[in-house]
């Protein structure tokens, strides 16, 4: 708030009125709180490591898709079993996206039990 304050004083010394200022102010915070929406598709991979070793094991892939620094900025494919060459072919939109903000795609080996999830790329 002082922020808004200084620079008020600042745009009415530029000819510019307290209350143009605050019209302005308010439609950028506006702007800013306006969640922007981005179409992402998950293709596939290719040449996935194995990382399920033991009698007949292979991989169980799916992928993950995140803004980092916004948990709530994220998607998950659906798993694919015994594959090291999945295809999701899956379409997803992202709310709360702006533009500018990095997305990471992790893809893991889904496994059942106390095992975490290896990340396979």
């Amino acid at each position: 708030l002082h922020f808004a304050r200084r620079e008020a004083r600042i745009c009415e010394g530029a000819g510019i009125s307290a209350d143009v200022f605050e019209t302005l102010l308010r439609s950028l915070r506006m702007r800013e709180r306006m969640s922007t929406r981005l179409r992402v598709t998950v293709l596939g991979a290719r040449g996935l490591k194995n990382a399920d070793f033991g009698v007949g094991g292979v991989s169980d892939p799916y992928c993950v898709c995140e803004v980092e620094g916004k948990p709530h900025v994220r998607f998950q494919t659906r798993v694919i079993h015994n594959n090291l060459d999945p295809d999701w072919n899956e379409e997803y939109e992202l709310l709360n996206y702006k533009a500018g903000d990095p997305l990471k795609f992790t893809v893991k080996d889904k496994d059942m039990g106390s095992k975490s999830d290896e990340v396979l790329g």
